[in-house]
């Protein structure tokens, strides 16, 4: 999961060293995907050196007007007190149990910055990604 490049012959790589099966979801989480009759689609952005208040308002609402036709339900890592008028098909939280909601079968995409982390598990687990690069090692 990386790109050739040269490295020296005693390299070991260990990447998915954090690999694991899925946890069982708990509150609103297990709650919200419990409701998702066709299915979930995860939305990350990951940790890339910007606060949410960075992303431009017009993107954003782009997202929320397209997620605001989808059958699945999203689930958002964002801050909700940027967005006005959230779809009710969309949660958005400051944090989710990412791996937890890539390992559960009702997970059908993951949008990502693709992060090595994110890609790894999504991979792991199966899940399509929608690869959204924000910067040149992703």
């Amino acid at each position: 999961m990386d790109y050739p490049k040269l490295v020296a012959p005693n390299t070991k790589y260990v990447g998915g060293m954090n690999l694991r099966e899925g946890a069982a979801l708990e509150g609103v989480f297990s709650q919200f995907v419990a409701g998702a009759e066709k299915g979930v689609v995860l939305f990350s952005l990951g940790y890339t050196g910007f606060k949410a208040a960075d992303v431009p308002h017009y993107l954003v609402t782009a997202f929320l007007q397209a997620f605001r036709r989808l059958e699945e339900r999203v689930i958002m890592r964002f801050d909700a007190s940027l967005v006005e008028d959230i779809p009710e098909n969309v949660l958005i939280v400051p944090w989710f149990p990412q791996h937890d909601l890539l390992a559960h079968p009702a997970t059908k995409v993951f949008v990502t910055h693709c992060g090595m982390t994110g890609v790894l598990e999504s991979v792991y687990h199966g899940v399509p990604m929608l690869a959204l690069p924000i910067f040149g090692d992703q």
